[in-house]
C-alpha cells in the first residue's frame, strides 16, 4: 500500500531536526512515523539529535525520495520510500553516533579536524557534451539557450535540461557523445525523438543528433534511465558491449559497467527485449535480465527490485544483499576515490540504502558503525580487513 505524506508531515519533520518542534507536534510524527509498515528502526531521539550538518543529510535524504528533483524522471511504479528513510535514518545516526564519541575525546579533536579538512564531498551534476566537430561543451555551467547547430539540429539548455530539435538535413548521420567522469551525474538528455536519458557516474551515451532509418540506436557505457519515446515504427536499441536492449516505449534502467561482473537491464514499464550471444529474452515490468560479463550468459530475476535499480537517481546507494566490495565499487565512481583492501576485504553484507547526499566522511562512518573499518587519506579509501 503506498503512503501519502502530507505537506505537514515534511513541516514537523523539519522542525523535529532543527530542534525547534513543539512536544504536541513531535508526538504526532512519531505517531506516523510508527504507523508506517515495514520499519526496521525505532524512533531514537538521542540518536537523532546530532550536528546540524547531519540533521541537514537526513532531511535531505528523506525529501529527495518523498519529494523528487524536478530533474528526476517521473516513476509511475510505487516506491516503498519510507524503507528508504528508515535506512538511510539508521545508517546517518549511527555516523552522528561515532561522531560524538570522537568529539567527546579532547585528544582526538585535532584529528577530526584533519579528517573534515580532507573531507571528500559527494559527486554533483556535471558532464561532458563531446560534438560531432570533436567540440566539448562542460555542461555545469554551460549557457542557457542555443548550444549548438549541427547539420540543422539544434541542441538546447532548457532550464538544465539538454535538449535536441529539428531534423538533421545530411545524407549521413551525426554523432554526439554525452559523458560524465567519476563524481558526476548528468542533466537530463532529450533526444532528437522526445526519448529522456539519465547518465549515472562514469558512464557515456552516444546518439545522433536526429535519429534516421528505421531505428533509433544508442551505445551507452557505465549506467543510464530511459524514458523511450513510443514510436511502432521505428524500435529504440541500447547497445551495451556485448549486449542490445530493443524497445519500442517504455522505462527501464541499464547498469554496465566494465568492472562489474554482470551487465543488468531492469524494466519499470512497458517491455524490452535483450540480446547477448545469439539468445534473446523478453522482460515484463517488475523484471531483470542479467548479462555475465565473462560467458554473455542472460539470466531473468522474476521479481527484481526495480526500486533498488532506480535507487541512484534520486539520491541514494541501493543495497540488496550488497558486499562491501560492490558497495565500495559504487563510492569509488561516486566519490571518485580509489579503493585499497588492506588484508581480506570483511565479509559483511548490506540492504537498503545510503544517502549519496553526504560527504564521505559522514557515510564511513556509517559504516564504521556496521564494523567496517576505513581509513581516508586523499582521495584513497583503505578498506582494512579482519
Amino acid at each position: 500500500m503506498e503512503h501519502a505524506v502530507p505537506d505537514q508531515i515534511l513541516i514537523w519533520a523539519d522542525a523535529y531536526l532543527k530542534g525547534a518542534i513543539s512536544d504536541e507536534d513531535k508526538a504526532k510524527l512519531e505517531q506516523w512515523y510508527k504507523s508506517l509498515p515495514d520499519r526496521d528502526v525505532e524512533w531514537d531521539d538521542d540518536l537523532v539529535g546530532s550536528p546540524e550538518a547531519l540533521r541537514s543529510a537526513i532531511l535531505s535524504a528523506i525529501q529527495s525520495k518523498i519529494r523528487k528533483n524536478a530533474g528526476n524522471p517521473s516513476i509511475k511504479k510505487k516506491t516503498s520510500w519510507y524503507k528508504y528513510a528508515a535506512a538511510v535514518i539508521l545508517l546517518i545516526c549511527g555516523a552522528a553516533v561515532i561522531f560524538y564519541q570522537q568529539k567527546d575525546r579532547p585528544e582526538e579533536k585535532t584529528d577530526d579536524r584533519q579528517i573534515v579538512q580532507r573531507d571528500v564531498p559527494p559527486g554533483a551534476v556535471k558532464a561532458m557534451l563531446i560534438l560531432a566537430n570533436g567540440q566539448k561543451i562542460i555542461l555545469d555551467n554551460a549557457q542557457v539557450g542555443k548550444l549548438a547547430t549541427q547539420e540543422g539540429a539544434m541542441v538546447f539548455n532548457r532550464d538544465g535540461t539538454i535538449v535536441y530539435d529539428g531534423i538533421a538535413t545530411g545524407s549521413q548521420p551525426v554523432y554526439n557523445t554525452l559523458t560524465t567522469g567519476r563524481a558526476e551525474q548528468s542533466p537530463p538528455l532529450t533526444l532528437a525523438d522526445g526519448t529522456k536519458v539519465w547518465l549515472n557516474a562514469s558512464s557515456s551515451i552516444r546518439f545522433p543528433v536526429a535519429f534516421q532509418g528505421s531505428s533509433r540506436e544508442v551505445d551507452i557505457t557505465g549506467e543510464a534511465y530511459f524514458e523511450v519515446s513510443k514510436d511502432n515504427e521505428r524500435p529504440f536499441i541500447v547497445k551495451t558491449g556485448a549486449s542490445a536492449i530493443k524497445v519500442l516505449g517504455t522505462h527501464f534502467n541499464v547498469m554496465a559497467y566494465d568492472n562489474e561482473p554482470y551487465t543488468a537491464a531492469t524494466l519499470l514499464e512497458g517491455a524490452i527485449s535483450i540480446s547477448s550471444n545469439g539468445k534473446t529474452m523478453k522482460l515484463s515490468p517488475g523484471q531483470q535480465a542479467r548479462v555475465d560479463n565473462t560467458d554473455t550468459r542472460i539470466t531473468l530475476i522474476k521479481e527484481a527490485d526495480a526500486d533498488n535499480a532506480i535507487a541512484w537517481l534520486h539520491g541514494q546507494f541501493p543495497m540488496s544483499k550488497t558486499d562491501i566490495t560492490a558497495l565500495m565499487r559504487q563510492i569509488s565512481r561516486w566519490y571518485d576515490v580509489d579503493i585499497v583492501y588492506k588484508g581480506a576485504p570483511p565479509v559483511v553484507s548490506f540492504s537498503g540504502a545510503l544517502s549519496r547526499q553526504v560527504n564521505l566522511h559522514y557515510l564511513l562512518s556509517a559504516l564504521e558503525s556496521n564494523d567496517v573499518h576505513c581509513i581516508l587519506e586523499g582521495k584513497t579509501v583503505t578498506v582494512l580487513g579482519k
